[in-house]
């Protein structure tokens, strides 16, 4: 596309409307798609599971109950006031081990948790019970 005068400005504006229609519609078809499997019982997470949870047969998650009173843990000395590098310091000094089985707890591991839409109730489909 020649972009030296009104015709290329206009060829590019039209490209990019067209462009951003497509996105806009793949971004729909994907929505649908992803409501569609949750209504039907088919939808499986990708990624790595939340902290608390376990991935079960099918694909669903179960509440890991050991993590799960980590997580409940995190969110009461949160509740409390703590700051997320005093929790992250005492969840350390009480030698839990973090997802990855580390033992030092870093103030952004517990933010995460924090800000999990998967403990807070926001992430609603049936198959996914919360921990809190």
């Amino acid at each position: 596309i020649r972009t030296d005068g009104n015709q290329g400005d206009l060829m590019l504006t039209l490209h990019a409307a067209v462009a951003q229609s497509e996105a806009q519609a793949f971004s729909e078809n994907v929505s649908w798609a992803k409501r569609k499997s949750i209504l039907n019982g088919t939808f499986r997470h990708s990624g790595p599971m939340p902290y608390g949870y376990t991935k079960a047969e099918g694909g669903s998650w179960r509440i890991h109950p050991d993590r799960a009173a980590v997580v409940q843990r995190v969110y009461q000395a949160f509740l409390q006031g703590k700051s997320t590098y005093l929790i992250a310091k005492e969840l350390t000094q009480a030698h839990i081990p973090t997802a990855k089985g580390l033992e030092d707890w870093g103030p952004s591991i517990v933010d995460r948790i924090l800000g999990n839409v998967a403990y807070t109730g926001d992430y609603l489909y049936p198959e996914f019970p919360a921990v809190l």
